[in-house]
């Protein structure tokens, strides 16, 4: 749920009110969030992922940022990219669908295209993030290649993606490759939410194997991970199968792996010393 606020947004007051703390591991660094064990400890994957960004915006000096997927905002809600607006010197947004647009004021220059064929400027970028799409990239090499050359050195990209190890996007990847995750996907989910959804996804780059080999390959440093879960997605058990969700959920609160729960965040980092990486 999020946090409503009085303030305009856009504002400074607006950001810190949103992104205020409510559980937790809300507000956590990087390296503490790494560090713990994320379930049901976290009010919401986009405070937790805003805040992320933002604290790393904090160390910049008027930082350009790149939003990789704009749309319409973090699952279609744009308060998160409003948060992180007053941190920022320039605002760019990229998206290939030319039917999701952006809140009018909200960046300074929008491209509709993939990563893969934006127009950026070498070493142009100080931060880029995604949320929800490294699942949905059919050319992973080319995206990272073109993100590498896009951000500064020293720059950073953050990105949330679903954890392949999750039984929910294992199970999807298994039914995508048997050609029915869409007719299963019709039956548990009203209509409303699959027009929501319907974007192809690919599962090449959202596992770390994956990530880690094409982050290396363009010159990157190694990637970190991090991984939530605020509930699990319990909207695809209907009626009867609900017991077997809170079965799963008993099993996380049980037995505590932590690159198993439900999001996978990431943050893969250009080296300030880029010929050391060449």
């Amino acid at each position: 749920m999020i946090q409503t606020t009085d303030q305009p947004r856009g504002s400074t007051e607006f950001s810190e009110s949103l992104l205020a703390p409510i559980m937790p591991n809300d507000q956590m660094s990087f390296e503490e969030l790494s560090g713990a064990y994320n379930f049901r400890n976290v009010s919401e994957r986009r405070r937790v992922f805003a805040n992320l960004i933002v604290a790393d915006l904090k160390q910049r000096q008027t930082p350009t940022v790149l939003d990789i997927g704009c749309g319409a905002g973090m699952a279609r809600e744009s308060d998160w990219q409003w948060a992180i607006k007053p941190h920022v010197g320039r605002y760019v947004g990229l998206e290939p669908d030319p039917n999701m647009v952006p809140d009018e004021g909200l960046f300074d220059e929008t491209q509709n295209a993939l990563m893969e064929d934006a127009n950026l400027q070498p070493n142009s970028i100080d931060i880029a993030y995604s949320w929800m799409v490294m699942e949905h990239v059919a050319e992973p090499e080319s995206f990272c290649k073109t993100l590498y050359d896009a951000l500064k050195p020293g720059g950073t990209y953050y990105f949330s993606t679903p954890n392949i190890k999750h039984y929910f996007t294992f199970t999807a990847q298994f039914l995508k490759q048997l050609k029915i995750d869409e007719a299963v996907l019709s039956v548990i989910r009203k209509q409303d939410d699959l027009d929501e959804y319907h974007y192809p996804v690919q599962y090449k780059f959202n596992s770390e194997p994956q990530i880690a080999k094409i982050a290396a390959a363009v010159g990157f440093e190694t990637p970190q991970f991090a991984y939530v879960e605020v509930e699990g997605p319990i909207n695809y058990f209907p009626g009867p199968t609900k017991p077997l969700f809170h079965l799963l959920a008993w099993k996380r609160s049980k037995f505590q792996v932590a690159d198993r729960l439900l999001t996978m965040m990431g943050k893969i980092t250009k080296p300030l010393n880029t010929n050391a990486s060449a």
